[in-house]
């Protein structure tokens, strides 16, 4: 299960505190003990194996291929059947080589009523 985030309109997620702060600062007037909506769901992090697409990577070779060789290019790479191998250490290097995406999207979104306790104590 990822990290869970809060979000005051639905859009933009983070931490609670950060949440509460700009749903209590938003156009409408709150105070304490008035209830205010978040936005609670659940941080899926992106992984890089999810932006590697082998296949694309292998076109855009035969692409290349074809436009500086023409037809005599027109069976370049066509005997690749399984190209698993190929994605699997191209992820195993970024892995090892860049750093992991930070970003992320959000699943398992609910709404949650906050009685506001306190004001001007968050963030």
């Amino acid at each position: 299960m990822g990290e869970t985030v809060y979000s005051h309109d639905g859009e933009e997620y983070g931490d609670y505190d950060t949440a509460l702060f700009r749903a209590i600062d938003g156009p409408d007037e709150v105070k304490v003990g008035d209830t205010v909506t978040l936005f609670e769901g659940e941080a899926v992090t992106a992984m890089h194996q999810m932006f590697v697409n082998v296949d694309r990577l292998i076109e855009e070779i035969q692409e290349r291929a074809m436009d500086d060789y023409d037809d005599y290019a027109d069976r370049y790479l066509t005997d690749i059947e399984d190209a698993s191998e190929l994605e699997t250490l191209i992820v195993d290097w970024l892995n090892k080589n860049a750093a992991a995406p930070t970003f992320y999207t959000v699943q398992n979104v609910r709404e949650i009523q906050v009685v506001v306790q306190k004001m001007g104590d968050t963030q």
